[in-house]
């Protein structure tokens, strides 16, 4: 007999036609780029996202800490802002270390300026051409008084202090009263003392501390029970490279602090980055009783710089990703106004 199902099961046998992998291949693809162009979106969206979140963050730093350092400029524990208060530097050539020179407490330099002791540059830490920059400085409280009154100048060699906690050999000091106060190197300590010889580098100009400020007939010329000593806080803000990108790609600029640090009695300053992505910063000043903001090449004395009231900071920051619409790195520009609360009448 013959077999009569073999045939028709061999019929219902079959694989997929040509037409209809061809179909499933390009559903696939297209399910697949659907897949992919949904994963790039969210990753863009994300790193844009983060992108800003870090600026934002940069910039809440950034204005917090100079803040601080602005509204405390030309300050110290005694002055009372009166007319006839004077203050002394008794370093000697302040000038050949910004950092020993009290000056007005604030000196700004413009885009064009170059710091006096250092040149723009690309290097790490370097400050950037075309960015504006500030100096500031102020006498940081302490605990330490002084404990006797020095009875004549000839005994003014060594300070009577409650303490010496705190202090190393060369940290610049401030002593100060209601009078007036003086700027200088502490050379050593001994029998609860301060010494502030001459020699050194920097060096005090006199063994004894001038006595400028205005003396009342009734008491002697001297530094009395009570009056304060300070430490000399000095700091600069500025745009420098960070060396991790080139300087001029978007990431290779930071927001840079200087401080003067004192290790075992080695004076050096320290650069410390403080804010990624800051591209750019300029800086304007509001003299009392002023009508508008000054570049600071309009500021040219001292006296000048001690009547400034107000400081408004612009920063410019970027995102180091291209994550913009226009595939270029997001920037943003921000302003902050800090009132300088040691410089208002």
């Amino acid at each position: 007999m013959r077999d009569t199902t073999r045939p028709r099961l061999r019929a219902t046998v079959r694989g997929f036609s040509l037409v209809e992998l061809m179909i499933a291949m390009v559903l696939g693809l297209i399910v697949s780029g659907v897949a992919v162009a949904l994963f790039m979106t969210t990753r863009m969206t994300y790193t844009a996202s983060e992108s800003l979140g870090r600026m934002q963050e940069s910039n809440r730093t950034a204005f917090e800490l100079m803040s601080r350092d602005f509204r405390d400029a030309g300050g110290n524990p005694c002055d009372n802002t009166s007319s006839n208060y004077t203050l002394t530097n008794n370093i000697s050539a302040p000038t050949a270390q910004w950092w020993t020179d009290w000056g007005g407490g604030m000196v700004g330099y413009g885009g064009a300026t170059p710091f006096p002791d250092a040149a723009f540059g690309t290097a790490p830490r370097d400050r950037v051409a075309g960015t504006d920059a500030i100096e500031l400085k102020a006498g940081e409280v302490t605990d330490i008084e002084v404990s006797a009154n020095i009875a004549t100048a000839a005994a003014d060699t060594n300070i009577p202090v409650n303490s010496v906690a705190g202090l190393q050999v060369n940290d610049i000091l401030l002593i100060c009263d209601y009078r007036g106060g003086t700027v200088f190197k502490a050379t050593g300590f001994t029998g609860g003392a301060i010494q502030h010889a001459t020699g050194g580098s920097p060096a005090n100009a006199a063994a004894n501390l001038p006595k400028t400020q205005p003396v009342d007939p009734t008491l002697p010329p001297i530094w009395a029970v009570n009056a304060t000593i300070a430490r000399l806080r000095p700091t600069r803000w500025y745009v420098g490279c960070n060396g991790r990108v080139p300087c001029d790609q978007p990431g290779g600029r930071s927001l840079y602090q200087s401080s003067l640090q004192n290790v075992a009695g080695v004076l050096g300053i320290v650069n410390n980055e403080i804010a990624h992505g800051v591209q750019a910063m300029t800086l304007e000043y509001l003299p009392i009783n002023g009508a508008n903001y000054l570049a600071a090449a309009a500021i040219l004395t001292p006296a000048a710089w001690s009547d400034v009231a107000a400081v408004k900071v612009t920063l410019t920051l970027a995102s180091q990703d291209r994550v913009g619409t226009d595939n270029n790195p997001i920037t943003r520009t921000v302003e902050h106004v800090v009132s300088l609360r040691n410089h208002l009448p």
